[in-house]
């Protein structure tokens, strides 16, 4: 099972990987060599640590979904959304538009909503658990 873990991750890495080089080709007007020659040491080093950091991160989910449902590690993984407005704020210095800060709102909200746990009290009525199950 591991080798063909493995294995899917490679191959959507690649895809990755490819789909990304083609679509610098086009915006490159079909001239790749000259799209690469562009890139500093510094930023092919920045991308090469940015795919292993991805790497990591898509093995990370993967085995958050053995000890809790697909559902939380789904609504926990919206939150990137949040972490990556925060970290362009405080790396890159970029602004917060109200735009930004309701939607981020929204994530939160729907995180929080979505890991409450209900149960029903009649066939027509949902009530919050209380007991902690």
């Amino acid at each position: 099972m591991p080798g063909r873990f493995v294995v899917t991750l490679s191959l959507i890495t690649l895809g990755g990987v490819l789909g990304l080089v083609l679509f610098i080709t086009i915006l490159h007007g079909g001239k790749l060599p000259e799209a690469f020659t562009e890139l500093t040491g510094r930023q092919a080093l920045v991308l090469v640590l940015a795919g292993c950091a991805n790497g990591v991160a898509l093995v990370s989910i993967t085995v958050a979904v053995r000890y809790t449902t697909v559902t939380t590690v789904s609504m926990l993984n919206a939150l990137v959304i949040v972490f990556g407005v925060l970290f362009g704020r405080w790396f890159f210095a970029e602004p917060i538009t109200a735009t930004l800060v309701i939607g981020s709102a929204c994530i939160l909200a729907g995180v929080v909503i979505g890991q409450i746990r209900w149960r029903r009290r009649d066939s027509s009525t949902l009530v919050r658990r209380t007991d902690g199950a």
